[in-house]
């Protein structure tokens, strides 16, 4: 899948850029975050991977139960009680959800279905005509939208060339791509076709492959037509063989590729909606990982832990995950020792943060 690669850039003022998330998370203390705030972090994990269906169950097992005197369950809160993630729940999914059909269209081989359903929901992904951008009411900014730089083009005419190059694919395919797959077999079993259709069905790829050829000649870019048209050199040659699936251009014919196809198209709806790229926790997670590594790189050792602002720890390491436990008799055996250990803690530079470790170790 041709397309401009632009991978993410982090600006020394990334911390300013991260506190318009954190913001309440860090008046209250990170290490020790109210339970409204790990909801909200749950919930935005939720809706921005488009669960809708869990969202929604989270959020009413999550709630807070209102009691009469008697100790019965309320049907209707007390004023000023509102549940605020749970009234604004069904907007949110409401865009999860469209995002979600659209990516399903896309993993499904059906293309045109997907191009359907971008120009009626999110016009502006396929479109730049400045008379689409008048008919739509402007969007709002989002103020906890942080800037980020997609991995891939979100230029309206790469997306649409992406796409058309995908469902010219798909319609070549002799050997239909279930999804989701099927334990058995039958997603193998050839497409049987007589001979009219057949000579039907080449007429009508051919004059796909010359629509996409025009439309790549259109491009401004030199270095893009020239991108453009090599794809195009290898995506056409599938016509030469029978059964494309057993042919050395099979690669094109993968899940994966229809996958990357639709994360790049996701990608591309959050932006031109004014939406976070990322959930909030995948964004620490990056965040968190490129501090530690960057402070790994550069030698950086920590202070003396009796500066060590309560409930902060080191990432673990590699040496202490593979670590084997101690005894109490070791501990005791041992306690002068780590004592003076501790005393060296700053010799070492801080280890690099590995969130498999990190979700392995213990407290």
């Amino acid at each position: 899948m041709a397309s401009s690669q632009v991978w993410v850039r982090y600006k020394p003022d990334i911390e300013d850029r991260m506190s318009n998330i954190t913001k309440s998370a860090m008046n209250r203390g990170l290490c020790n975050p109210a339970p409204e705030e790990l909801r909200a972090l749950v919930l935005n994990y939720l809706c921005h991977n488009s669960f809708p269906n869990t969202a929604r169950a989270f959020v009413r097992d999550t709630s807070v139960k209102h009691l009469d005197p008697d100790g019965d369950e309320m049907m209707i809160p007390e004023r000023g009680s509102t549940d605020t993630l749970a009234a604004t729940l069904e907007d949110r999914l409401t865009f999860a959800e469209q995002r979600k059909e659209i990516r399903a269209q896309i993993l499904s081989g059906n293309v045109d279905e997907a191009i359907t359903l971008l120009n009626s929901l999110f016009p502006q992904v396929l479109s730049e005509d400045p008379e689409d951008s008048q008919n739509k009411a402007p969007i709002p900014p989002n103020p906890d939208c942080v800037p980020y730089i997609p991995s891939s083009s979100i230029d309206a005419t790469h997306l649409a060339l992406n796409l058309r190059i995908q469902a010219f694919v798909e319609a070549t395919r002799s050997v239909p791509l279930l999804y989701p797959p099927q334990p058995d077999d039958s997603s193998r079993t050839p497409l049987t076709q007589n001979l009219r259709n057949e000579e039907v069905c080449q007429a009508q790829l051919l004059h796909r492959a010359q629509s996409l050829y025009a439309s790549v000649h259109c491009l401004t870019e030199a270095k893009d037509r020239a991108l453009y048209l090599d794809e195009l050199t290898q995506v056409s040659s599938l016509l030469v063989y029978p059964t494309p699936e057993d042919s050395p251009m099979a690669s094109y014919l993968t899940q994966e590729r229809r996958e990357a196809l639709a994360s790049q198209i996701d990608s591309a709806i959050l932006c031109r909606m004014n939406q976070p790229s990322l959930s909030i926790v995948e964004l620490a997670t990056r965040y968190t990982s490129f501090l530690w590594s960057s402070l790994h790189d550069r030698h950086v050792k920590p202070p003396h832990k009796s500066k060590w602002p309560t409930g902060v720890h080191l990432p673990p390491s590699s040496l202490q995950a593979f670590k084997a436990p101690e005894t109490s008799a070791d501990s005791n055996h041992h306690v002068h020792i780590k004592k003076s250990n501790s005393e060296k803690d700053s010799g070492e530079p801080v280890p690099e943060f590995n969130l498999s470790q990190f979700l392995n170790s213990t407290p």
